[in-house]
């Protein structure tokens, strides 16, 4: 059994925007923020929430009853078919490079694993080798197909990951950067300190 399907729940970000066309067709776009509540990791380490911005879109019918019901500051829940919104995606961004090959659904749902690995494991040491191995992709289709689904390589991501709860941990005020460093998966304290300058144009300690 399997299940294609994505919930959101969140608070409206602001007013819709709706937009009605002459042929009676109308889009409406807002954005949704969703929280996820801190937690403890099993050393002791407390991580703050988080919070997510989601850019929503109805259209025609769904686009009126949110014009007439839906405001800045309303909570919703939103369900969507997971397989439908990747397949947009991807398709938009395939469509805005150049010699690329396609990407089936298959692989679409094998790049989605891909992700939740990193999301889930990105404190740890990761190696593309792991990661295709996991999710039953090679190591050049996961390379080639990460860049062209999420605009970024693998390791940027990993990156990415690392400076955002790097960030919200020296935000909180709980914790010093030399703690920090290892904390995010930094075994070298001068690595995590240009990465993060690179990333937020200032250093750790100005936080």
């Amino acid at each position: 059994m399997s299940v294609n399907k994505v919930i959101l729940l969140g608070n409206v970000g602001q007013d819709p925007r709706v937009k009605y066309f002459d042929a009676g067709s109308a889009v409406a776009t807002f954005p949704l923020a969703t929280t996820e509540r801190g937690y403890t990791l099993a050393n002791g380490t407390q991580i703050p929430d988080r919070t997510e911005w989601h850019n929503i879109v109805a259209s025609n019918r769904l686009a009126e009853i949110v014009d007439k019901y839906v405001h800045k500051g309303d909570k919703l829940y939103l369900e969507g078919k997971v397989l439908e919104l990747l397949s947009l995606f991807c398709d938009e961004a395939i469509g805005k490079q150049k010699n690329t090959k396609d990407i089936s659904r298959e692989d679409y749902r094998c790049l989605m694993e891909a992700r939740e690995i990193i999301d889930n494991h990105f404190l740890h040491p990761l190696t593309i080798a792991q990661i295709a191995e996991q999710c039953f992709l090679s190591e050049t289709k996961l390379k080639q197909g990460f860049k062209i689904c999420f605009n970024c390589t693998v390791y940027e991501y990993i990156v990415e990951k690392r400076m955002e709860m790097a960030y919200r941990l020296l935000q909180s005020g709980k914790y010093k950067v030399k703690d920090v460093v290892w904390m995010v998966g930094y075994t070298n304290a001068s690595h995590f300190i240009d990465a993060f300058k690179k990333r937020y144009g200032v250093t750790p300690g100005e936080i």
